[in-house]
């Protein structure tokens, strides 16, 4: 596995974790001495266990020895320079659940408007498609520069084809 699908499976990891799991993240960031190495402890096998084992993959943590007095234990180190890592991680978590919401939103209250309006003036569904390409086009050009509006379509058309198998 390459680290880009690392940061994948790290994400992918990430999501499934409780907000208590990732709080001990969020403490590695708010430690005052941002210089220092931190040490985390944890149980084999359990969730954190296996972020913070995806995290070593990829550098960001080591994995020291179990600590004896704790069977079934295992100790991580933090260094320094892995919170900025870290903190972008717990970001892009952020980010993610938050598109997550906005995408259920808009999915949940836009379709009944636009399937309402094409239904009441006796619509085709080709007015549909008119419709939901018109109001691609217009996001399109207020929010990405035309050097980007391929792309834009390209991922677009990838999402739409995608989703005939839902």
């Amino acid at each position: 596995m390459n680290d880009e699908e690392r940061r994948g499976a790290l994400i992918a990891l990430g999501r499934a974790m409780s907000a208590a799991d990732l709080s001990i993240l969020q403490g590695v960031l708010a430690e005052p001495n941002q210089d220092r190495t931190v040490n985390l402890t944890t149980t084999t096998g359990s969730k954190n266990d296996v972020l913070w084992s995806e995290m070593s993959a990829l550098g960001w943590l080591t994995e020291g020895a179990p600590l004896e007095s704790v069977p079934g234990s295992k100790l991580y180190e933090v260094p320094a320079s892995s919170k900025p890592l870290i903190g972008r991680f717990l970001a892009d978590l952020d980010k993610n659940a938050a598109m997550t919401r906005i995408t259920n939103e808009f999915r949940r209250d836009i379709p009944h408007s636009l399937i309402g309006a094409v239904r009441a003036v006796d619509g085709t569904p080709a007015d549909l498609a008119i419709l939901v390409a018109g109001i691609v086009e217009m996001t399109m050009r207020r929010a990405l520069k035309p050097e980007l509006h391929d792309d834009f379509l390209r991922e677009v058309a990838k999402v739409a084809e995608g989703m005939r198998s839902i």
